[in-house]
């Protein structure tokens, strides 16, 4: 079976920040950020990481205490996901990324 992109990016316990959008240089960035909590289909449709939420920025701007889902789910791969993207992104960044 082919992994989906992001599928190896982290573990239970990591800690991850995906963008909502995909990075563009027009455009404020919005992400989340959050520990692992599980990861594969989940009761979903699609297979993803839970997360819990330790950050949420919208269009720039740090909205983590007017946030109140605390559970988060990131797909290991979406539609705008390309091979273009595989290599870099134009923040150079991935849309999925593991955080230290």
């Amino acid at each position: 079976m082919t992994k989906l992109m992001f599928e190896d990016t982290a573990n239970l316990g990591d800690k991850i920040k995906a963008f909502t959008f995909t990075p563009r240089v027009d455009r404020n960035p919005c992400y989340i950020e959050g520990i692992v909590r599980d990861k594969g289909f989940l009761d979903k449709s699609y297979k993803c990481y839970e997360i819990r939420l330790t950050k949420k920025v919208w269009n720039g701007q740090d909205v983590t205490d007017k946030t109140k889902e605390q559970i988060w789910y990131v797909p290991f791969e979406t539609d705008t996901d390309t091979d273009d993207l595989k290599v870099y992104l134009a923040h150079g960044t991935y849309r999925v990324t593991k955080k230290n």
